[in-house]
């Protein structure tokens, strides 16, 4: 199983505002770019997040965007969904990622929220990175890796695309 951080940074490393939204990255949606998106999105088989990013796609006013695809909410509440696709899981990441195994799952987007991110790079549980650093900075939020937990890993560079809009897509692999 392969886990593969794909998620946008502002260029001071921020993923979202403090209120958690995301509303920063409208200006870079929406035009003929996809960023790669459709290709990865067509190559993962299940999504991990948090459950505040969840409640943020909640708020976004669309149908539920990955239908089809199981999608594990990680959490410490108690989230409800009606969505078949959505499985609500206990905040215990060796649990989540035993659930991943035992279903098979080959490539997994691990979508966000930063703490989810930060435990998943501290058990040194991504194997790819793809982020999409947007040329804007947002000098408050919340931040990509949060600097208080404990890694120290190596990544190579495996690819690294510029778009004419400025968002400089930088694409890792563990070592």
């Amino acid at each position: 199983m392969k886990i593969v951080l794909y998620i946008a940074a502002s260029i001071d490393g921020y993923i979202a505002r403090v209120d958690g939204k995301v509303d920063w990255l409208d200006k870079f949606t929406g035009t003929e770019e996809d960023y790669g998106y459709y290709d990865f999105y067509e190559n993962i088989d299940a999504l991990i997040m948090g459950s505040n990013t969840y409640k943020e796609i909640l708020n976004f006013d669309v149908d539920w965007p990955y239908a089809g695809k199981p999608t594990y909410v990680v959490s410490n509440s108690s989230p409800s969904s009606d969505n078949e696709d959505v499985i609500l899981i206990p905040n215990d990441l060796e649990g989540v990622m035993k659930i991943l195994e035992e279903n098979n799952h080959k490539v997994v987007w691990l979508v966000g929220g930063g703490r989810l991110v930060s435990s998943t790079m501290s058990m040194n549980l991504i194997d790819e990175i793809i982020l999409s650093i947007m040329p804007t900075t947002l000098g408050d939020g919340i931040r990509l890796f949060n600097s208080s937990k404990d890694f120290d890993l190596d990544y190579s560079l495996a690819k690294c695309e510029t778009y004419k809009n400025g968002v400089v897509q930088i694409h890792y692999v563990k070592k």
